[in-house]
């Protein structure tokens, strides 16, 4: 596989077409702010992914030197995450599955190009593409404590803060009221077994 360094200069689509008025066409049609190339050959498209790479490729099938569908066979474990869509004449049902099994093809376009349906197409594999997902993610926040320990932690501190002062005052009678009202309030319970609890039944 081939490592791309640096999300933010990847291209969000690369095109292959020989056509440069199909290739003016085609890229009228994307939706707005999308960062794209045209290239008229393989060998230029494949250069470009080495140095940068793209989230989607559209490549047209009837390439001179290699067809559309070669080079996505000859690159798809170099590019793995990468959206393929081909731009051909309409494809046989047999030969478009088999496509789409071979080299994970995720779209194709016909040529003529529909503007509508380049734009739809363009858009659905730019939200689907594993690397603008990648980059979409939020970095993991650290876990917060638990509400009910901070509680528990709040009712113990003023537990023996009254228990201190109860002891300072010399009140007998203080210390298992405290002891009750822990219990009904924050329902600990520390003398599960004590007669303190009697006294107030």
């Amino acid at each position: 596989m081939v490592a791309v360094e640096g999300l933010s200069n990847i291209l969000d689509v690369l095109v292959v077409e020989a056509d440069a008025d199909i290739g003016r066409e085609l890229t009228q049609s994307f939706p707005r702010g999308t960062r794209f190339e045209l290239v008229c050959s393989t060998a230029q498209a494949e250069e470009r992914l080495r140095s940068h790479g793209a989230k989607v490729l559209i490549c047209a099938d009837d390439l001179e030197a290699e067809s559309g569908l070669m080079f996505f066979a000859r690159t798809k474990t170099l590019w793995p995450a990468m959206q393929r869509i081909l731009l051909a004449r309409p494809l046989d049902p047999e030969l478009f599955f088999l496509a789409m099994k071979e080299v994970k093809l995720f779209h194709y376009l016909n040529k003529p190009v529909d503007p509508a349906e380049v734009a739809r197409v363009v858009s659905l594999s730019l939200r689907d593409s594993p690397l603008a997902r990648a980059r979409e993610l939020p970095a993991p926040e650290p876990p917060e404590p638990a509400a009910e320990n901070l509680e528990k932690r709040g009712f113990a501190g003023g537990f023996l803060i009254g228990l201190l002062l109860s002891i300072a005052a010399g009140g007998l009678v203080v210390i298992p009221l405290t002891l009750y009202l822990l219990k009904c309030i924050a329902g600990i319970d520390l003398f599960p077994e004590s007669h303190f609890k009697d006294w107030f039944r």
